[in-house]
């Protein structure tokens, strides 16, 4: 109950690059204005990548993304105050709308509780003029 309260009050998504970047094979470091955290293990980073998706079709598409970026494609490693480091690697897609996006989430899940202060990214095939979010719903 606790956590579907803080869900509810303190859930949601948070812009991480405001303005559009490119993300190809060398790592890029994003340092966040304000620390970020994860009210559940379920949080994620979602990146655009409408440009790249032909389909018009949800399911078509949706097996479309994670055909042309399968896990370990797109990596984000989460950087801690305190050093820790958590990877993001197990891709799926999501429709947003006019939006189609990679979901980008941790195999064992994100821990609770830690803040995160910047992230490195990087892509195997390169991903232009995108934006990225933290995306905090998941229980």
């Amino acid at each position: 109950m606790l956590t579907l309260l803080k869900i509810i009050l303190l859930g949601g998504s948070i812009i991480i690059t405001p303005n559009p970047i490119d993300i190809g094979q060398e790592p890029i470091l994003i340092k966040f204005e304000e620390p970020i955290s994860a009210i559940t293990s379920g949080a994620s980073i979602n990146i655009d990548i409408t440009p790249y998706i032909s389909s018009e079709n949800i399911s078509e598409g949706l097996k479309e993304i994670v055909n042309i970026f399968p896990s370990g494609c797109v990596v984000a490693n989460l950087n801690s105050i305190k050093g820790e480091v958590v990877k993001l690697s197990r891709s799926t897609g999501s429709w947003n709308g006019e939006q189609k996006m990679l979901n980008l989430s941790s195999e064992i899940g994100v821990p609770t509780g830690v803040k995160y202060i910047s992230m490195q990214l990087s892509s195997c095939k390169e991903i232009k003029n995108t934006v990225v979010t933290w995306y905090n719903y998941s229980v």
